[in-house]
């Protein structure tokens, strides 16, 4: 049922038989924190006209996001804070408070955000080792306190504590800052020879110093062991590698480890007389950690540097096609031979294929001492793709190729000495084709231009020979006819009369043709008959009766 209210909230109107769900708890405030608990408070909600039955304290460890990182604790709807135990030190929890009666369950408070406090270690440091170095020194080592990886006090350093076992006393501390790269070990120097000395560790933080490991007793040696030597390469092969050192006083012998790249060591013996020693039974082209460390009647000296070196070879490179295939219609000829096995001996080889419109490829087995493999049943001029890879000692190499097929009416006299070039091949004959299409274009072109020129002239030609005819059929001449002189007899219609002319009772006549000088020369020695109504013009080159021209067309104005 909702909530009737009128109203701010301070002053709201309720009534009590209207019942619902308490809002959530306010003000949710930290009181105390210490490494592993937290006391909280809060004030008390509206109860929604019921009684509030229960707080739910949800508290959750922002470190992680599985559900045990998340803890629900029941409080007594009468409380208003409590205390939450069972936390981490320096851990961030985030907590939010909701309020439960008969009717339901309020939603969460704001949240609050708290970080647990510090604390002393608790534990010791574990496996604590001591080991002689010299007749002066020990090297003592440890692993740190077990809580500090389960949400333990921090660690900042460590104390590490020294007397001699016989002359008793107090312990001298020697004091470390824990860094990025610490170790967890460290060397007591300037101790007595041939002296037992009583060891403990204890690591602390900021809140003070946790509790000492147990004592560990420990004797330096009565002689100084030898110094380490220098080592260097003095050569590599396939499969050896051959170090040197120079010689040192009061050695007995020295021991040489060898080892491939995250391997185990192997130990070999040498006298003291010896200062160079061969690897030998290597992998090609394969890293190895070397380092060499000296012995004396006072024990082990310290160790030289680790070397790292590799011996010669390299794995496999990808051979180049035109050396590597040859292709025939139904066949493909490989050839194992022309891979370069970079110093180191191939092992394996293998090939797959298929057909570049399929998906499943096909394996074919190759034996490692055959120079050459065979692919057959193919299909004449179809493409292929297939994948050869190559695997020695020092690596391996994968490498893909696309081929052609030859079509069965080429290159059938070619022989498998060396491999066709494919690819060139067919770029020619793509070539050829793209030739082939542009010429085809331009020729077709061309031809549609002269069409057009010619079309165009014979159209213009004609227009100029077309004879403009009059109203009048008496004048009218075939084509024929007015081609066979320079000439064309024209008639002549008679004049309105003018009201401004001097002759005004008189028939004047108008000529239909604009003058033209250059065809009144010869007018007086041409004559035409051809009229059908036998009519004859006389030229007369003055006068005022006729007067003939070039003919151009105009419209009569007679009716």
């Amino acid at each position: 049922m909702s909530r009737l209210s009128l109203g701010d909230r301070r002053t709201k109107n309720t009534h009590p038989w209207i019942l619902e769900a308490p809002d959530h708890p306010t003000q949710v405030e930290v009181i105390h924190i210490s490494s592993r608990s937290v006391h909280i408070r809060w004030a008390m909600p509206f109860n929604g006209n019921s009684p509030i039955l229960r707080f739910l304290v949800v508290t959750e460890n922002t470190k992680g996001n599985s559900d045990s990182n998340i803890v629900t604790t029941d409080i007594s709807g009468s409380q208003s804070d409590t205390t939450l135990r069972g936390l981490k030190p320096r851990a961030t929890y985030n907590i939010h408070v909701l309020a439960e009666n008969a009717i339901g369950r309020s939603t969460r408070s704001k949240l609050l955000t708290v970080t647990t406090d510090d604390e002393v270690p608790r534990t010791p440091p574990l496996q604590v080792r001591v080991v002689p170095v010299s007749s002066i020194s020990l090297r003592v080592s440890w692993m740190p306190p077990e809580e500090a990886s389960d949400g333990g006090g921090s660690i900042t350093g460590y104390y590490v504590g020294y007397k001699a076992a016989k002359t008793g006393g107090q312990y001298l501390f020697k004091t470390l800052k824990v860094t990025d790269d610490f170790e967890n070990e460290c060397v007591l120097t300037n101790l007595l020879s041939s002296t037992e000395y009583n060891i403990v560790v204890q690591a602390f933080n900021e809140k003070g110093p946790g509790p000492q490991s147990d004592e560990i007793v420990s004797q330096t040696s009565k002689f100084d062991p030898p110094k380490s030597p220098t080592v260097k390469v003095a050569k590599s092969t396939t499969n050896s590698i051959q170090i040197q050192w120079e010689s040192s006083e009061d050695v007995e012998g020295y021991l040489a480890y060898i080892r491939e790249e995250n391997g185990e060591w192997q130990e070999a013996t040498l006298t003291s007389d010896v200062l160079t020693y061969n690897f030998e039974n290597l992998k090609c082209g394969n890293p190895y950690q070397i380092y060499l460390v000296p012995f004396a009647s006072g024990g082990k000296g310290e160790r030289s540097q680790v070397l790292n070196v590799k011996t010669d070879g390299r794995g496999p490179s990808a051979p180049q096609k035109d050396h590597f295939l040859q292709v025939n219609a139904t066949s493909v000829t490989v050839f194992l031979s022309a891979w370069d096995d970079g110093g180191c001996p191939v092992l394996q080889y293998f090939l797959r294929y298929r057909a570049q419109n399929e998906q499943q490829w096909t394996e074919i087995p190759v034996l490692s001492h055959r120079p050459r493999a065979f692919i057959t049943g193919l299909n004449p001029g179809q493409w292929y793709k297939l994948v050869a890879g190559s695997r020695n000692s020092a690596g391996n190499k994968e490498v893909e190729f696309d081929f052609l097929t030859r079509r069965m009416d080429i290159g059938k006299t070619q022989g498998i000495g060396h491999p066709p070039p494919v690819i060139a091949e067919s770029s020619a004959m793509e070539l050829q084709r793209r030739v082939a299409v542009i010429t085809s274009a331009v020729c077709s072109a061309v031809v549609l231009v002269v069409i057009l020129i010619a079309a165009c002239a014979v159209l213009t030609r004609r227009r100029r020979q077309r004879p403009e005819g009059h109203d009048s059929g008496a004048d009218r001449r075939s084509t024929g006819e007015i081609q066979k002189s320079e000439t064309v007899a024209l008639s002549a219609w008679e004049k309105r009369p003018r009201a401004d002319s001097s002759h005004r009772g008189s028939q004047c006549r108008e000529s239909l043709y604009l003058p033209c000088p250059y065809a009144t020369a010869r007018l007086s020695q041409f004559s035409v008959d051809g009229d059908t109504d036998g009519v004859h013009h006389s030229v007369a080159l003055a006068g005022n009766e006729h007067s003939y021209d070039v003919p151009i067309q105009v419209v009569s104005k007679l009716h």
